[in-house]
């Protein structure tokens, strides 16, 4: 994190009055540098205290941006990258589910009300803002009584899960990826998109009594929540959709070149999406269910950053063709019907769209009449000649200039340096200006360095790109779904089930009793000779799924008997006889002589850090736990297998 660069705008006047002006609304102009913009951006966005959207032509122009403006305000900042839909315009492709998330965050972000946190910073594309999206009343909390639940309300179970379906959650055994929903008796789990765990409800009656956090590999609770704010799972939603203008546009749809198989398809799958029901491709409809656009999730007081305007309006103008001769292609082929609606809103509404924001910031690499000069210039590139940027950074220093390194090779640097007495600093994180006079090597990636002056002092940022001329590319965030426990979610009706304190029995199913006039939510368990046990839901945690080697069946235990106490009794001797089998062969291990290895010299770590990828948090953490027991004088208690990955996964 490089949130501490910011500071050489305090009294950078230029700057001052940009923000000045904008806080004041209308529309302003500014130029800087390209390499600085990430840097500037989340600057203006700290200072003005508002939301912030920023739109660049390209979608891989927003990404970079999004990466670098990570870089300077770390991952725990409320900043979001509105991705764009990978499928092309009337094409039926599965949207990733990943994307999707990430987009419902982002509006979901900025359609929160004001002093809920710190607000947003969301990056985009000229595609990301023509796309048709839900409109932003969708996410608010009052959208429903559904939309906001909190522990002690009174709701229709039956209600909730109806309207949690036409946001697009679906119904699955078990809750562990976001967008899902399950139930078992008067316990029910959700994960909204916007949430970092599942929640679990839990229900007394139409009473909710808690709300938890829980663990969606383990299905274990973590901790009690206050409440869960459920935003849309899907961003295709024909349940909340004007059933009327979409009725109007169907019925004016023109199927002539169409062949009858196209229009039975499309006609049933209308008719299943408008009776609630799901299919493959809803993201095929997008444009026949979805009114709004990002733009519209702007609140009044928020800032509009149109990076490069004329850029953006060529890279719309352009898919405004490519749309328009896609579909013409489709109509000709018969591929879809005659007046099939777009996914894309065309330059015109985008850029009545854009008019509309109160504050907007037209900003540019290039100078132009009028503009806020924002002075900074490019860093002098090294190409690996170390010598070379010895004297720079020399130089700078002797003149009271802050000089600042972003690079992988940190440590090595420090040592190159300390061979000419060059003193340096090196950090993980920079929240604060060094001192004038200065170098400070932060351990990252960034793509590039900048030269600026202020009143605050000159500083010099170089990176990997101009010292060595290789930046590490970082690698699309992904989240992966946890290695989990079995859930008893998973419990069917007939299945076997592990008491812990009465054994194996067979899952009956719920039912509700009655006790002190309230209603509760039994599992009811059968064993040996027809008995029953009642296990309350607020006992979950005591009762598991059955698991044995082989298919036949297991013999239920019988109640009110030593059995079951006797098979513990037998298992606790069998583990002790293991666990102390384990510990003499662990014991042998550690006594035995190995052959220790040297710990990374420079040259490997030079080698290692040539690596132009960003290692994924399982390659460092197995990379280390194997470096480590290389180098200890015993065996070592693992296999390493070498493998090229080719797109298994």
């Amino acid at each position: 994190m490089l949130s501490g660069l910011a500071d050489i705008f305090a009294d950078h006047a230029p700057f001052q009055g940009l923000a000045q002006a904008l806080q004041a609304g209308g529309q302003r102009r500014a130029s800087i540098l390209q390499a600085a913009k990430p840097l500037f951006i989340g600057a203006l966005w700290r200072a003005l205290n508002v939301p912030v959207l920023v739109v660049c032509p390209k979608p891989e122009d927003a990404r970079r941006l999004y990466d670098r403006v990570l870089a300077y305000w770390g991952e725990d900042a409320p900043i979001h990258h509105f991705v764009e839909l990978e499928a092309l315009p009337f094409e039926r492709l599965a949207q990733d589910l990943a994307s999707v998330h990430q987009r419902l965050k982002a509006l979901a972000a900025l359609a929160a009300d004001a002093g809920h946190g710190p607000p947003p910073l969301v990056v985009t594309s000229a595609l990301g803002v023509a796309v048709k999206t839900l409109p932003p009343a969708k996410f608010l909390p009052d959208a429903s009584p559904y939309s906001m639940v909190r522990r002690g309300d009174r709701i229709s179970l039956e209600g909730l899960l109806a309207h949690w379906a036409s946001l697009g959650y679906r119904m699955e055994p078990h809750t562990e990826m976001p967008g899902t929903m399950s139930r078992r008796g008067g316990i029910v789990d959700v994960f909204p998109p916007t949430a970092a765990l599942p929640i679990r409800l839990e229900l007394w009656g139409d009473v909710v009594e808690g709300l938890r956090a829980f663990d969606p590999g383990t299905q274990r609770s973590l901790g009690p929540v206050e409440l869960v704010s459920l935003v849309p799972a899907q961003e295709v939603l024909p349940a909340v959709a004007d059933r009327r203008s979409v009725e109007d546009v169907i019925r004016s749809l023109d199927y002539s070149r169409c062949r009858a198989t196209v229009r039975q398809g499309m006609e049933e799958e209308l008719s299943l999406l408008l009776s609630g029901q799901a299919v493959e491709e809803t993201t095929f409809y997008t444009g026949l269910f979805n009114g709004s656009s990002l733009l519209d999730f702007l609140p009044s007081q928020g800032l509009l950053v149109l990076d490069e305007p004329a850029e953006v309006e060529e890279a719309s103008r352009d898919l405004d063709r490519r749309s328009w001769e896609l579909r013409t292609l489709k109509v000709e082929r018969g591929e879809v019907p005659g007046g099939f609606p777009s996914p894309y809103w065309g330059w015109d509404d985008v850029a009545g769209r854009l008019a509309r924001a109160q504050k907007r910031l037209h900003l540019s690499r290039w100078a132009e009449d009028g503009s806020s000069d924002l002075v900074f210039v490019q860093a002098p590139s090294f190409w690996g000649r170390l010598d070379a940027f010895l004297q720079e950074a020399l130089g700078r220093m002797q003149r009271g200039e802050r000089v600042l390194a972003v690079t992988n090779h940190a440590q090595r640097l420090q040592e190159v340096m300390a061979e000419r007495d060059l003193a340096s600093l090196v950090v993980e994180r920079l929240e604060a200006l060094p001192p004038p006079g200065s170098v400070t090597l932060v351990r990252g990636s960034l793509g590039e360095g900048w030269v600026s002056s202020s009143a605050t002092g000159a500083v010099a940022l170089f990176t990997d790109g101009e010292l060595f001329g290789t930046v590490k590319v970082s690698r699309p965030r992904r989240t992966r779904g946890a290695a989990r426990e079995v859930a008893l979610e998973e419990l069917v009706t007939g299945s076997y089930v592990v008491h812990i304190d009465h054994g194996v029995a067979r899952f009956a199913g719920t039912t509700t009793l009655e006790h002190d006039e309230e209603a509760r939510e039994y599992l009811v368990l059968e064993y040996a000779e027809d008995d029953k046990l009642y296990v309350p839901t607020d006992h979950l945690d005591r009762v598991a799924r059955y698991v044995a080697s082989g298919d036949e069946p297991p013999s239920l235990t019988r109640l009110g008997t030593q059995e079951w106490l006797r098979i513990k009794e037998r298992v606790r001797r069998s583990t002790q006889e293991m666990a102390q089998e384990l510990l003499a062969l662990y014991a042998a291990r550690e006594v035995a002589q190995g052959i220790p290895l040297a710990a990374d010299s420079p040259w490997q770590r030079e080698l290692e850090d040539s690596f132009p990828y960003v290692e994924t948090p399982d390659q460092v953490k197995a990379i280390g736990e194997v470096k480590r027991e290389m180098e200890l004088p015993r065996p070592m208690d693992r296999l390493v297998c070498g493998d090229v990955g080719y797109g298994k996964t």
